[in-house]
């Protein structure tokens, strides 16, 4: 093997640990539910979360992960967020990826305190509770007032909690509609009107009903009760209580859904 080549296997070999350094350094490993390399949450902030976050993946299955960091730079905040996301690998966990696979119930909040940037990546799973527009609102109403005033620790804990509503389905309905509206108008017409129409189709049947029991002499062709009882089963399917120490095995995935914002 001529020198040129040897070296080229040398630099090779050097530069595979320097950049698995810098992608360490890029993406460190996650802590927990709650990772804060930038160093700006309180001990006790920091504590409540990882507990708040804990009980709500033991309730809902559906994990949220805060991740802070000085800065995202060269990448943007939403670039940073997408591949975060997709390479988080919980301690002991044998995939990559916020959430439960084939859920894709996971939540990523990742801010840039140097950069002032904040961005709320949503797993595939969880975007028709949380869309886009959801998660604009939280950034611009639940955490940027408060990193404005560089209260990191009720800025995030907001954010966690508007975020949590959401998948618990405990937000705020939309306001019902108010007494005289035209849509009140015709729910106080139409509602009546069902009323009579389904009590006059109940006589009807069972006069028809009356009719064939007498012709046929009393041969008992009513209703059948049977046992296959039709309707919902309450069953076991609610919420998995992930298992592992850190939330799951992972395996969530995310496309680009969710929210930036600056402050």
């Amino acid at each position: 093997m001529s020198t040129a080549r040897l070296w080229m296997l040398a630099n090779l070999l050097l530069a595979a640990p320097a950049a698995a350094l810098a992608e360490e350094a890029q993406y460190p490993a996650p802590a927990g539910f709650v990772s804060d390399f930038a160093g700006v949450l309180s001990p006790a902030a920091a504590a409540a979360l990882e507990v708040r976050l804990r009980e709500l993946e033991k309730k809902t299955a559906a994990e949220i992960a805060v991740y802070l960091v000085r800065s995202v730079a060269p990448e943007t905040i939403e670039g940073y967020a997408v591949k975060r996301f997709q390479t988080w690998r919980w301690p002991g966990a044998r995939l990559d990826g916020i959430g439960k696979e084939g859920r894709d119930n996971g939540v990523l909040l990742v801010a840039a305190i140097e950069d002032r940037k904040v961005r709320i990546e949503v797993g595939y799973g969880l975007e028709g509770v949380i869309p886009d527009a959801v998660a604009k609102r939280i950034i611009e109403t639940r955490i940027l007032p408060r990193f404005r005033e560089k209260d990191y620790d009720r800025g995030i804990a907001d954010g966690v909690e508007a975020l949590a509503a959401r998948i618990t389905g405990e937000a705020a309905l939309p306001s019902p509609t108010p007494e005289g509206s035209p849509a009140s108008s015709a729910a106080g017409v139409i509602v009546p009107l069902a009323v009579f129409f389904g009590i006059a189709g109940f006589i009807v049947a069972m006069i028809v009903l009356a009719r064939r029991s007498g012709r046929s002499g009393g041969s008992g062709g009513g209703w059948s009760s049977g046992s296959s009882s039709g309707g919902w089963s309450s069953g076991s399917s609610g919420s998995s209580s992930g298992g592992s120490s850190f939330g799951s095995s992972g395996g969530g995935r995310s496309g680009g859904g969710g929210a930036s914002g600056s402050w």
